[in-house]
Parts: structure tokens; C-alpha cells; sequence
């Protein structure tokens, strides 16, 4: 692969290889932004999350 290249295309390859490796991985998982009781209309998208524990932010 090497440097140069689109975040997305490294999205792509690592969500593949950490499929191929046997765990489960979710791409652009929606996050909300959460401040004391009050949900702002903002929010984030995690790039990967593996296992539903590890967020992987490509850059």
C-alpha cells in the first residue's frame, strides 16, 4: 500500500484484515455527543470499532 493514499482506502484494508483475523469490526459507527443529561444535535462516526470495545480512528 504505502503513504499517499485516501483514509478510506486504509479503512477499507484494515477493516478487511481485522475481518479476515476473526473479530468483529463495524466501519462509520455513529457516536452521539453526550454533555451531563443534554444530547447536543452533533455527533461523531467512529471509522472502525473492533469487538465493540477498541475505536480505531484513521488518519
Amino acid at each position: 500500500m504505502g503513504p499517499g493514499l485516501l483514509e478510506s482506502s486504509y479503512e477499507e484494508c484494515l477493516f478487511y484484515e481485522l475481518g479476515r483475523s476473526g473479530l468483529q469490526v463495524v466501519k462509520q459507527k455513529p457516536l452521539p455527543l453526550i454533555y451531563e443529561d443534554v444530547k447536543p444535535g452533533i455527533g461523531y462516526r467512529v471509522d472502525l470499532l473492533v469487538e465493540n470495545k477498541e475505536i480505531i480512528e484513521i488518519k
